[in-house]
């Protein structure tokens, strides 16, 4: 079962308030309520709602600014005023800061509720929008750096100068890489050990340590060693490779096999 929606309604008055939350009760939000500004900002405590119904005058500021601040940038966030009468200045400005919905007092339970209704259908269909809006970017982003890196293994140039502009191209990804750090080794057909042959954003402490790796040793040997991916979102007990001011930091380490 999908978590319920964060509904958060912030109404001095509290009449109002009571009546958003019974309309807004059996539409399957999760709800807060509360009478300014400071006790949401509160009740949230840091949480993102998914809407926010909010009156236009509130004790501790303006309730239009408040919405706006609390949506941002996000597309996918529902927003209301309630407003005392419908001027045209207050219409105005609700239409051009593409706030969705105005709702006047005095309010109509049922009216509220069918529009609260249709409120948490359209904050699921926005969210559906977005992530299919994200996936689309991901593969374009994606599409291209494998172009580009198909091209760079045509291209006339050394062996390492390739690797490099792999390993860039590969780091650029802003969905694969959350820091551009990473590096490329190849396996010593001797020995089986690995050399690291490009690397990116490393620490200068680990150009030297990492120069070799055995089979087994540390995160990427481990990879190596088992022709699988190692992946952990932490320092743990396998990242044997240290030094002194090391940071929390994860790793996900791919072993390519070339025929």
């Amino acid at each position: 079962m999908e978590p319920s929606l964060l509904l958060l309604i912030v109404v001095p008055d509290d009449s109002d308030r009571a009546l958003l939350v019974r309309a807004a009760a059996g539409s399957g939000w999760e709800i807060l309520a509360a009478a300014s500004a400071a006790d949401a900002r509160r009740l949230l405590d840091g949480r993102r709602p998914a809407a926010v119904v909010a009156a236009e005058r509130l004790a501790d500021g303006s309730g239009f600014e408040f919405l706006l601040h609390l949506r941002g940038d996000r597309e996918d966030c529902y927003t209301a005023l309630v407003v005392d009468r419908p001027e045209v200045d207050t219409l105005l400005a609700v239409i051009e800061a593409e706030i969705d919905d105005c709702f006047v007092r005095p309010l109509a339970e049922r009216s509220v509720q069918r529009r609260l209704d249709k409120a948490l259908a359209a904050v699921g269909v926005r969210r559906e929008l977005a992530e299919s809006r994200e996936e689309l970017l991901r593969n374009f982003q994606t599409a291209q750096v494998v172009n580009t890196v198909l091209h760079v293994g045509l291209a006339e140039l050394p062996l390492r100068e390739k690797l490099q502009e792999v390993l860039d191209h590969l780091l650029s990804l802003p969905w694969l890489a959350f820091q551009r750090k990473g590096a490329i080794f190849l396996r010593d057909e001797a020995g089986g050990d690995l050399r690291l042959v490009v690397a990116s954003g490393l620490a200068a402490v680990l150009m030297t340590s990492c120069r070799r790796i055995r089979p087994g040793q540390c995160l990427c040997g481990i990879a190596a060693q088992t022709g699988e991916v190692a992946f952990a979102d932490c320092v743990d007990e396998r990242h044997t490779v240290r030094y002194d001011g090391i940071v929390p930091h994860g790793h996900y380490i791919v072993p390519v096999r070339s025929q």
